[in-house]
């Protein structure tokens, strides 16, 4: 028998009511974040975060090997928001997804549809037949061409992703790339910043598995490029040499003894390991740049748990050679101060950009 919660969406599909609002899933590979996100007349307000750790392995990129740890996980934080929408965005990232700027020839819906298609599938590494596959048009030149930006996934790691939200219940209506969530968060975050900005933004979430890079100019998105390098490697090279749990090493790595100092020996491997992810940044713009040579960066945001490593900042803005502003999505989001304290705020800040940008998703109808 049909259950009548189905029969309801049905009726409210047809009738085109109901919720729009998705709740945003980011499923990392330290913890699960949930954000709830109210958009009015007085702009936008977050309703309700909440986050919940996650035991060493459960996700490996994006192989899921640990799901019963992550669906409790996931209903621990709806727990925490008591929220009655259970519409949901995800948001996917690893060597199984794709994203590429593209030029086509302009014209109907469906010739536009069948080049992206064609011309996607020389970059997708995992087979255009075994992908989902979305775009959208980013802007129309005026010799007839269309600029598109094209996201891809495999088949499979989207199915597994969507089990994992059926078995928590929840409703997968939205499927996104991690790359596309933080775009959409930092303009609806910047929006005046990026439309008056001559030169390119910079935008980078430095996270425990993984670095996502945009780089906007004039008004839209130029360059993506998601990096698999991230903060763990710093612990787990902490945890080797120190002979310490991994939660040890994080805790030493990001807060130091309890005298708040960090040991000269954890920091010489910080500063090691930062040098050469900071290397790979460097490489990543110089491509671009050599690439696009009529843009030139005129400042970079950061945002993400690793950016709170030791040294980072000041080690990227001598890498990038323009002013480092760190992500804050309070400037322009308002919230019940009873609902957050400061430690709540600052931790959205650094680590829920993503979930964020996934919650201010819209269902399409």
């Amino acid at each position: 028998m049909q259950k009548i919660d189905d029969i309801i969406e049905q009726i409210q599909a047809i009738l085109k009511i109901g919720p729009t609002e998705v709740i945003g899933i980011d499923i990392g590979q330290s913890a699960i974040r949930v954000a709830e996100i109210s958009i009015g007349k007085k702009g936008i307000k977050l309703e309700k975060f909440a986050y919940k750790f996650l035991p060493e392995g459960c996700l490996i990129e994006d192989e899921i090997l640990q799901p019963e740890e992550i669906v409790n996980a996931i209903n621990e934080c709806f727990a925490k928001i008591s929220s009655k929408n259970k519409q949901v965005c995800i948001g996917l990232s690893g060597p199984n997804t794709m994203s590429k700027r593209l030029q086509v020839a302009d014209g109907a819906d469906e010739e536009i549809t069948d080049q992206v298609t064609w011309e996607s599938e020389q970059y997708i590494p995992f087979g255009a037949e075994e992908s989902v596959l979305s775009y959208s048009i980013m802007d129309r030149n005026p010799g007839g061409g269309v600029d598109v930006m094209v996201a891809a996934a495999k088949k499979d790691v989207v199915e597994s992703y969507g089990t994992l939200i059926k078995a928590a219940n929840l409703k997968l209506k939205i499927v996104d790339l991690d790359l596309f969530a933080l775009a959409n968060v930092f303009e609806v975050l910047y929006a005046d910043k990026i439309k008056k900005e001559k030169d390119g933004i910079l935008v980078i979430d430095f996270g425990a598995q993984k670095t996502n890079i945009l780089i906007f100019h004039k008004g839209t998105i130029v360059f993506t490029r998601e990096m698999s390098i991230g903060g763990v490697v710093i612990t787990e090279e902490v945890q080797r040499q120190m002979s310490l749990s991994y939660n040890e090493a994080e805790d030493l790595k990001i807060s130091g003894d309890e005298n708040g100092n960090i040991p000269e020996e954890i920091a010489e491997i910080i500063k090691v390991n930062l040098e050469n992810f900071l290397g790979e940044i460097k490489k990543t713009l110089t491509f671009f740049m050599t690439a696009a040579n009529d843009v030139s960066l005129g400042c970079c945001y950061v945002t993400g748990g690793a950016s709170l490593t030791p040294g980072f900042l000041e080690g990227l803005e001598r890498t990038v050679g323009v002013p480092i502003v760190q992500i804050n999505p309070f400037e322009s989001m308002s919230y019940n101060e009873k609902d957050f304290d400061e430690m709540e705020l600052n931790y959205i800040a650094a680590c829920g950009c993503v979930a964020l940008g996934l919650a201010l998703r819209r269902i399409r109808k």
